[in-house]
């Protein structure tokens, strides 16, 4: 028995064939088709993909599917960009790459699901069709989820996931990786001579944002290597001379430096102070403080360079440190 998307299809084909759909006839939208039909949106969906696959049907931007091929050029690229939260770590990224994406031509749209599986999908399944890409940053829901959940869509030729570490799940589409366990290791390694006069590494977890768990891994690799007593703090109420913190987001930075005034404790020689982040104002405290970050202007270009087509590539993103007075 024929499975419903293909029963529709020759149906479809059928009709082009018999001349009710002529050639540059616009075909009912895929709302209107499922009444039509009494047949789900997806099954239409994955009918018009398949008459698309074939070359029996086009589909132009925001006017719908035709009969034939067409040419149009698209001087506009639409994206939905789905990331689990904006966070002190990502912020500034996002809005730089909604600034670039305006001049080279492509329109963002940027949605936060809050780790929500469903609410992932229900985003998703309410754009179907309005866009030509869909960046995915995988920051905490599950690759295999995600890619049995496009390619049951017919979408994956349209995806780019920006990926926390080199996972192979998605080898069919586009990708960015950010190796966050290796990089926190190697970059960690770089500034070793000013971090082992402290006696402890503290990595404070953020108190309201999410991130990825690659970086306490990072984080416990190096410790471990260097024979450094590492601890995970959930929360920071007090601080320890001879420890060096480091610190996700801007509430637990605040927090620390007030800690830190009220203690008269000196940064750099009491205590040592890293950002897993990057802002401006860190570089004009009074004693600049060293931070690390991946989401930088590379970045922001790779994603761009990736919707619009001129770079078809993985890419595989470094972050950066910049060492201050802090350690």
């Amino acid at each position: 028995m024929l499975p419903k998307f293909q029963k529709l299809t020759n149906f479809i084909c059928q009709e082009i064939a018999t001349g009710a759909f002529k050639y540059g006839d616009k075909l009912p939208s895929i709302v209107d088709a499922s009444a039509i039909y009494d047949l789900s949106k997806d099954t239409v969906l994955k009918t018009y993909k398949q008459l698309m696959q074939m070359g029996v049907i086009t589909s132009i931007y925001r006017k719908g599917y035709y009969v034939g091929r067409f040419e149009e050029k698209q001087t506009v690229v639409d994206s939905l960009i789905l990331v689990d939260e904006l966070t002190s770590a990502n912020r500034l990224f996002y809005q730089s790459l909604y600034s670039l994406a305006k001049k080279k031509g492509v329109n963002v749209k940027i949605v936060e699901h809050h780790n929500d599986l469903l609410a992932f999908k229900r985003v998703i399944n309410n754009n179907m069709g309005q866009y030509q890409k869909y960046v995915v940053d995988t920051c905490t829901i599950a690759n295999t989820e995600l890619q049995k959940f496009f390619s049951d869509k017919l979408l994956l030729s349209q995806i780019l996931t920006i990926q926390y570490e080199e996972d192979h799940t998605f080898e069919s589409v586009q990708t960015i990786y950010l190796n966050l366990k290796q990089d926190m290791n190697r970059l960690l390694n770089k500034v070793f001579d000013h971090l082992s006069k402290y006696d402890k590494l503290t990595l404070v977890l953020p108190e309201r944002e999410s991130f990825p768990y690659q970086i306490i891994k990072g984080f416990f690799e190096f410790s471990d290597t260097h024979g450094k007593n590492g601890v995970l703090l959930e929360e920071i109420d007090k601080l320890e001379k001879g420890t060096a913190y480091f610190v996700m987001d801007e509430n637990t930075l605040f927090k620390l430096l007030r800690l830190m005034n009220t203690n008269k404790y000196e940064l750099g020689t009491d205590i040592g102070l890293v950002t897993l982040y990057n802002r401006q104002y860190l570089q004009y405290t009074s004693k600049r403080i060293t931070s690390i970050n991946w989401f930088h202007e590379s970045l922001v270009e790779a994603v761009i360079n990736m919707i619009i087509g001129t770079q078809k590539e993985h890419f595989i993103n470094e972050g950066t440190i910049q060492l201050g007075e802090s350690l």
